[in-house]
């Protein structure tokens, strides 16, 4: 039986996602991506989808350097949920300044 999740377990996430925030807004893509498992799926802000940590600092890092250049975001988390206590699901808002 796995264990179950907790608060202290959400309050982690909502920790990553700050630093995610504050990665962006240094314009620091090796944060930003650090913060994601290696076997990250994520999708970015135009839709585009990214597989592993590696392949997002990357585009990041493009973006920090030409369309987002000096842009600054605001995470809102909408959804957090846990499907097993090692596996969460996070939809957020991003609201982003140039």
């Amino acid at each position: 039986m796995s264990k179950p999740t907790s608060p202290e377990d959400e309050r982690a996430l909502r920790a990553l996602i700050a630093q995610c925030e504050a990665a962006w807004n240094a314009g620091d893509s090796t944060a930003f991506a650090n913060t994601m498992t290696e076997n990250v799926a994520f999708v970015g802000i135009l839709g585009e989808r990214y597989e592993g940590r590696e392949i997002v600092a990357l585009g990041h890092r493009h973006i920090f350097d030409t369309i987002y250049k000096d842009s600054s975001v605001r995470y809102t988390v909408e959804l957090l949920r846990f499907l097993k206590p090692e596996m969460a699901v996070i939809v957020m808002l991003q609201d982003m300044t140039s």
